[in-house]
């Protein structure tokens, strides 16, 4: 099984990955609703909650890479989703993120029971 990427570099920046149950518990109680990772942008930190599934662990990293890259690309709430503009930058941003992650793609694209023994 590939394990999920220690690290993400987005744009120029280095974001650090990691898991933790309880920052994401605490992360919940602050927003008073259940989540299941945080980026914190200020500290280019990206933290996924622990225990749950490949499908639903790499959604969530896959979720908060995209929140630093639009940190990061600044694209603010001025730009709707569905503006050619935004699109065109997040297209860019996105790919390049890819490119310079290939343990991130390895990671994302891993199926369950994929990497693991027969036995």
């Amino acid at each position: 099984m590939t394990e999920m990427p220690k690290r993400l570099r987005v744009g120029p920046l280095v974001y650090s990955v990691q898991h933790s149950h309880e920052a994401t518990m605490a992360f919940s109680k602050v927003a008073g609703e259940d989540i299941y990772g945080a980026c914190q942008n200020r500290i280019c930190n990206i933290i996924i909650d622990e225990g749950f599934p490949l499908d639903r662990e790499q959604k969530t990293l896959l979720h908060e890479a995209v929140h630093a890259l639009q940190c990061v690309y600044d694209l603010s709430d001025d730009l709707k989703a569905g503006d050619e503009h935004y699109i065109r930058v997040f297209s860019a941003a996105l790919l390049d993120t890819l490119r310079r992650n290939p343990e991130l793609v390895r990671y994302l694209m891993e199926e369950k029971g994929e990497g693991q023994g027969n036995g």
